[in-house]
């Protein structure tokens, strides 16, 4: 497999060489890098391992902003994490406390590799980095962020550390639709459709069944010009049409699945399940409150609506949707 043979050290070259691009011929350089560290990787792919496929635990490290794992921390509090593993106060390194990102995850590793001289190894692979970050997305045990102390090196830290709080795209300074976009044309449209990289390096585009459950880009409107304005409307409505008020809420796409379970991601992708809840089961959430009101007869759907507030008191709908999150069970 294609993660079980790329070293992470490996990437991190490309990484390095992809930051390091300057001035007008930039855009070109960095392409041609990529691609070549992509054709390289296709030589890693084992026997019968579609390179596309293969190619998606490497993604999880690049597009880091898009990938579904997260450790829920930014600088402060990655700074603290590496500071437990070291058995040291936040205050002990005091160059870490920068507005920066980047600069800290260099103050960072840098700190790490003075302290810890790091055992003989061999570079450690994409697939056991990977698995360690997901370790540490599900727990804030010091165990797996000691091994990758102890098996890294200063460069392989600074990038890990990048990763932890998801700051490689910006690090390297190149936006994650151009990056997608050296995938191939087809790249940027499936990320917009489906929001998960997986897809993104399918083999086959995604059909109506499979949206179900997915994370996909819904349908959002587009404000006309101010001149020939009506020429538009007049062109795809005709002489007549329906005009709808436009709510100020929370664009939400609801997918009910198999009756009983619930999705709810928001128009920027981000998943509200836990907050809305996952099943009509859960009744003091909004799923297991609306449950009631679909027909026996619907079992699967997909609904592209404006999540409101209603106000009980003053019998009206409500302006200041943030409140939702923040007093769902009021509601």
């Amino acid at each position: 497999m294609l993660a079980d043979s790329l070293k992470f050290a490996d990437l991190c070259v490309l990484l390095a060489k992809l930051r390091e691009a300057k001035g007008a011929t930039a855009s070109v350089t960095r392409k041609k890098h990529f691609e070549k560290f992509v054709a390289t990787c296709a030589d890693k792919c084992g026997e019968g391992e579609d390179v596309e496929l293969g190619f998606h635990p490497v993604l999880r490290l690049l597009l880091t902003t898009k990938d579904t794992r997260s450790l829920n921390i930014k600088e402060k509090k990655l700074v603290d994490r590496v500071c437990k593993a070291l058995a040291l106060k936040p205050a002990d390194i005091p160059k870490a406390k920068v507005q920066n990102a980047t600069k800290v995850c260099e103050v960072l590793a840098s700190e790490v590799s003075s302290r810890i001289a790091p055992e003989d190894f061999e570079h450690l692979s994409v697939a056991e980095i990977n698995k360690r970050l997901d370790n540490m997305s599900e727990s804030s045990d010091t165990a797996n962020l000691q091994y990758l102390f102890k098996n890294c090196s200063q460069d392989e830290l600074f990038w890990i550390f990048n990763i932890m709080i998801k700051n490689v795209e910006s690090t390297i300074g190149v936006a994650t639709n151009i990056i997608l976009s050296w995938l191939g044309p087809q790249a940027v449209s499936r990320w917009n459709a489906a929001r998960d990289l997986a897809e993104v390096v399918a083999p086959t585009a995604q059909d109506d069944e499979s949206l179900l459950g997915a994370n996909f880009r819904p349908m959002l409107l587009a404000r006309l010009p101010k001149e020939g304005w009506w020429e538009v409307i007049k062109e795809n409505c005709g002489d007549e049409f329906f005009v709808e008020t436009k709510y100020d809420g929370e664009h939400v796409l609801l997918h009910k699945i198999d009756k009983d379970k619930y999705k709810w991601y928001t128009r920027n992708g981000k998943d509200f399940t836990k907050d809305y809840g996952g099943s009509s089961k859960l009744t003091d959430l909004v799923s297991g409150r609306i449950h009631p009101f679909f027909r026996s007869t619907v079992t699967d759907c997909i609904l592209d609506c404006e999540l409101m507030l209603w106000d009980k008191k003053l019998k009206k709908l409500g302006e200041c949707f943030f409140l939702l999150r923040k007093d769902l069970r009021k509601y």
